[in-house]
């Protein structure tokens, strides 16, 4: 049961306070107790100094607010690998350090008025070998993904973008993102550890729910009982985290079996179907091993446009998923 990191942010300012916000992280800064990460028009993200794994940002592109992003695992002196099992005593512990923050920016509230924006459910996996690993991920970005949700990938912008893509899976709705990522290969790639640190083959398993998903979750799981207490709602989550992270990954991911092109093909040669049925469900898989950043859902999509119908498509379907 973990959390890797949550997002609190502040009900809308008036300029006014932002702006005051906004010349006190330069006096903070100043007098050698806050560092800037990132300055743009309307962003500023800063670094309290006495706050570990904290990153304040203050933001004015459509209405002012300031967004707290905490990474509870380094709050309370963990690394940036480790994940954390909030308990009462660790939330009181991290309201106290946030209040003493808000009151050295002049802010006029307190941890208890700020909203809980987004949380990250997580769960590590760890396997034998790399390979293993990347034949799972593979299998994910090629499997047939629910109604609602679309898929998430590193576009040209990221220079090593492909590299990228083959290392991770996302899949994302309107509040709700799923994500599966090889966290050895981040920690590599983006320098974050020492390599001899890094621990091998580690597949990370992440849900990020915003706000108005919370809602479903605590209707689903409490029956219509509504958490209004915020520390309540971050230690439920954390408390939930892993039923959670089941639950959602066994509705958005296909159930059966998974296995690379040259046996699922030999299963079809071995099948009862008519040679025709066969060639079908073979050209098929071609399909879905050729899309590979959209799977069967680009599969679907590439026989309709050869002008299969949609009963022919899931009759290919289903012959496919009895065969294998």
């Amino acid at each position: 049961m973990a959390i890797h990191t949550f997002e609190l942010v502040s009900p809308t300012l008036t300029y006014k306070n932002f702006n005051q916000y906004h010349s006190q992280v330069f006096n903070l800064v100043n007098s050698g107790q806050c560092r800037i990460i990132k300055l743009k028009k309307d962003v500023l993200s800063f670094q309290i100094n006495f706050i570990r794994g904290t990153l304040w940002t203050l933001i004015a592109s459509n209405v002012p607010y300031l967004s707290i992003k905490v990474n509870p695992s380094i709050l309370f002196g963990g690394g940036y690998t480790d994940l954390c099992n909030i308990t009462l005593e660790a939330i009181e512990a991290c309201a106290a350090s946030i209040n003493k923050a808000l009151e050295m920016l002049g802010a006029a509230m307190t941890f208890s008025e700020l909203i809980l924006h987004r949380i990250d459910c997580t769960i590590d996996v760890q396997f034998s070998h790399d390979d293993a690993m990347e034949d799972f991920i593979a299998c994910l970005q090629r499997t047939h993904h629910l109604r609602g949700y679309r898929l998430d990938s590193f576009d040209m912008s990221f220079g090593n973008f492909q590299e990228k893509n083959q290392h991770s899976f996302r899949m994302s709705c309107n509040d709700v993102t799923l994500t599966v990522y090889d966290k050895s290969y981040q920690l590599r790639e983006e320098k974050l550890m020492n390599i001899e640190d890094i621990p091998p083959n580690r597949l990370r398993f992440e849900a990020a729910f915003q706000n108005s998903a919370f809602q479903r979750l605590f209707y689903q799981y409490h029956q219509c009982v509504e958490i209004d207490c915020l520390n309540q709602k971050i230690i439920w989550v954390s408390r939930m985290s892993v039923p959670i992270l089941r639950e959602y990954f066994e509705r958005t991911i296909a159930p059966g079996r998974y296995l690379k092109l040259r046996p699922a093909l030999d299963l079809i040669n071995q099948s009862s179907y008519t040679p025709k049925t066969k060639d079908r469900m073979k050209d098929f898989l071609h399909e879905v091993k050729r899309c590979h950043q959209t799977g069967i859902a680009g599969a679907i999509e590439a026989f309709r446009v050869r002008g299969y119908s949609k009963k022919k498509i899931q009759n290919i379907l289903k012959n496919s998923q009895n065969s294998i």
